[in-house]
């Protein structure tokens, strides 16, 4: 089973332990973005890993999937997209001044955190922390530009390390590049903002929605000296290449 497989399987399994009816073949198909087929095999697949999977057939003629019992602790999943999520929640909604659901948001990411074993609690911190400094907002007038998921993804992986990111940028068959994401400003207008070493030390804004694929390398670098997100400009130095 490869990684991603399994990745995928604890999450169902996580899903069929915590939803009270357990979870269906179309839950499955919703969740994960897969085929019917797809679906029955993972329930297979959860079915053939756990022993505590109970499969009952409900009052919509569907058959559901549940964990009698919430997984064991060790093996929840690393935590840091949970708390990036809540804590990018509670800053927006400190921005707003609504206090109390800032306060809200901040404990559930206090219990989150409270919950992992202190070094796993550090290193989901100072990962979600890194995150964070790379995300900035730009205003600018129009209508939302649409982004692709798994480029989004992708460059918020890439900014955790920080690693390199290859891109395929411009047109769907332009030739690879790969290039060194410093921050990520989002907005109608969204960009990556960039270095591409094999070019210049210049620093660029590169258009989210011109990103047709990107894939995160398994090779880190080092910020441009004094780099700053906050002080970056989002109409200046754009990228036009294809």
């Amino acid at each position: 089973m490869s990684f991603a497989k399994a990745q995928d399987l604890l999450r169902l399994a996580q899903l069929a332990a915590s939803r009270r009816g357990g979870v269906c073949l179309e839950d499955i198909c919703s969740e994960f973005g897969v085929s019917h087929r797809t679906a029955q095999r993972m329930t297979e697949a959860l079915d053939a890993t756990f022993a505590n999977v109970k499969i009952t057939d409900g009052e919509d003629r569907r058959r559901y999937w549940r964990m009698d019992a919430p997984l064991p602790e060790k093996l929840q999943p690393r935590q840091e997209t949970a708390i990036e999520a809540l804590e990018i929640a509670a800053r927006h909604a400190r921005d707003q001044a609504r206090a109390r659901h800032a306060r809200a948001l901040e404990d559930l990411r206090d219990g989150l955190l409270a919950r992992l074993a202190p070094r796993d609690a550090t290193r989901s911190e100072a990962d979600a922390e890194a995150v964070l400094a790379g995300l900035g907002q730009v205003t600018r007038p129009g209508p939302t530009v649409a982004l692709r998921p798994d480029v989004t993804d992708a460059a918020i992986e890439a900014l955790r390390g920080p690693f390199k990111l290859r891109v395929t940028y411009g047109s769907a068959d332009a030739a690879p590049r790969v290039i060194e994401p410093h921050g990520l400003l989002l907005g109608h207008r969204s960009y990556l903002v960039a270095r591409q070493p094999s070019r210049s030390e210049t620093i660029l804004n590169f258009r989210m929605d011109r990103i047709h694929a990107a894939e995160v390398l398994d090779e880190s670098f080092a910020f441009a000296p004094g780099f700053a997100l906050a002080n970056w400009s989002a109409p200046l130095r754009v990228d036009r290449s294809d």
